[in-house]
């Protein structure tokens, strides 16, 4: 039973790693062909396009592509173990699909973990970088007292929480320094609106004028129903994008608590942590959805129909995935209950669907 174990757990492997691999070759030819003009721009030198698709790839496709792989590798492993007779080998000599089926969800379990790993260490940073690609290569983003934090000359920007759908910022504080590095102005303002024209239009803003030179002097305050504020460096629009996929699971928490202290929502930033909890388990419930599929693919029946229902699987609990995200980060339903209810029911529906397998 041990080589049996170890054969199935291998297959899964090796085929996940090669799905995976493939998958990323395969967005980037489409990066390539799609996005060439900004790879070329992404700096200096012959390197540049590498450095782009190096920080583009775990930024944006990285956490969808590994339950993607680990879906198609147990479909594959059992798939193919059934299209070979291997499934009915087992049967026979008294071996249930449950117990083929259990080295690789073990497998998967090592993925998951494997992958939040990733995530914590390789995809965070590459998006952070990302963020600094995007500023213009200089004055990256960084993380503390709640905020992302950003200095552009002598500016330096604090935003609590970005919204590039709609484009606002929330939490925004902005920091204008002299030659000699002194405060000489700040700006404090719960929202503000990106316009289109590299101007920020802020709401209910508080600004304080400082006297660098004379510590004793009074600061001078104003309130402003609204102000609008020209961005001369239109690379400084890539503070929209700064998002909470650049912040670690310590730093989400961190985040949330602050915020709490503040009294301020935390459905955006609690719907990317437990979003990012529970992504482990994806990768295990993705490889139990695919069992089913994979041992109804035999030779009478083919791979193309269970396939499809599996790619009809996947893509259905992606879209749900969506919806939920959108309803807890509105605050419409709680981030525990929107992850917890859609793993939950995916993985029931996984474990029910293998039941009616013939055994």
């Amino acid at each position: 039973m041990r080589i049996l174990s170890r054969y199935f757990a291998t297959r899964y492997l090796g085929i996940f790693a090669a799905v995976l691999i493939v998958s990323m070759l395969t967005i980037v030819v489409i990066e390539m062909l799609l996005n060439l003009d900004d790879m070329l721009s992404a700096g200096d030198g012959p390197g540049a396009p590498i450095q782009y698709l190096m920080l583009r790839i775990p930024s944006y496709y990285l956490r969808e592509l590994i339950p993607i792989a680990s879906f198609a590798a147990a479909f594959s492993t059992l798939g193919l173990s059934t299209h070979w007779y291997e499934v009915s080998a087992a049967k026979a000599g008294g071996i249930s699909p449950d117990r083929l089926l259990a080295p690789i969800l073990v497998a998967a379990v090592f993925v998951g973990l494997a992958s939040f790993v990733l995530s914590e260490t390789w995809v965070v940073s590459s998006t952070r970088d990302w963020n600094r690609l995007e500023s213009g290569g200089s004055s990256p983003f960084s993380y503390r007292a709640g905020s992302f934090w950003y200095q552009r000359g002598r500016t330096i920007f604090s935003i609590s929480e970005a919204d590039a759908s709609q484009r606002t910022l929330r939490g925004v504080r902005i920091f204008d320094l002299n030659s000699a590095g002194r405060l000489t102005r700040s700006v404090d303002a719960a929202q503000v609106d990106v316009l289109n024209d590299h101007r920020w239009r802020f709401t209910q803003a508080t600004v304080r004028h400082y006297q660098p030179d004379d510590p004793e002097a009074i600061v001078r305050t104003e309130q402003l129903d609204t102000m609008t504020l020209d961005v001369a460096d239109p690379r400084d629009m890539a503070l929209v994008n700064t998002d909470f996929n650049s912040l670690t699971s310590r730093e989400l928490i961190d985040h949330i608590e602050t915020r709490r202290r503040a009294g301020e929502s935390t459905s955006r930033v609690a719907t990317v942590l437990y979003s990012r909890a529970v992504e482990p388990l994806v990768v295990v419930i993705f490889a139990l959805l695919a069992a089913p599929f994979g041992l109804r693919a035999g030779i009478r029946r083919g791979f193309g129909i269970p396939a499809l229902l599996g790619i009809a699987t996947v893509s259905t609990f992606f879209a749900l995935r969506s919806v939920g995200i959108t309803f807890a980060s509105e605050g419409v339903i709680s981030p525990q209950i929107a992850m917890g209810a859609l793993v939950g029911l995916f993985a029931i529906s996984g474990a029910i669907h293998l039941r009616f397998i013939e055994r």
